[in-house]
């Protein structure tokens, strides 16, 4: 089964890799935009690799696997089209002898990437977090 929806994973990580695979297992289109092209596309052999920018251009779905420190700027980056609906699967933890809580002013990193994002409805899905508080 093929679908329509034009899907992109920025990011080729931990979360991002498998999560793309998963999508293209079902038949979805999906493009990784990647920082470095050439090291992502020998990692995912099987995937259609390209700069962030390149594979935002014509998504319907751009999914951000990036961790939380880079989101913001990575997201401000990208070519987000009117309707393009961005997927924020980051946590706010920064490492200090392990995973601590660490949520931008807006609550929340969907928030902060909606009020950098105007005119842009951020969803928030494929998150969890396991560490203490």
């Amino acid at each position: 089964m093929s679908h329509s929806l034009r899907s992109t994973v920025i990011g080729t990580g931990n979360v991002g890799a498998p999560l793309g695979r998963r999508l293209t297992s079902l038949g979805y289109h999906v493009a990784f935009g990647a920082r470095d092209v050439a090291a992502a596309a020998e990692k995912l052999p099987y995937a259609w690799v390209m700069s962030q920018k390149e594979a935002t251009a014509d998504a319907d779905v751009v999914i951000l696997t990036v961790p939380a420190s880079v989101a913001l700027g990575t997201a401000k980056g990208l070519d987000l089209r009117p309707g393009t609906i961005p997927v924020d699967t980051t946590n706010p933890v920064k490492w200090e002898g392990g995973p601590v809580w660490d949520p931008p002013a807006e609550g929340s990193m969907a928030a902060a990437l909606a009020a950098a994002l105007p005119g842009v409805r951020v969803v928030m899905g494929f998150s969890h977090f396991t560490g203490r508080t």
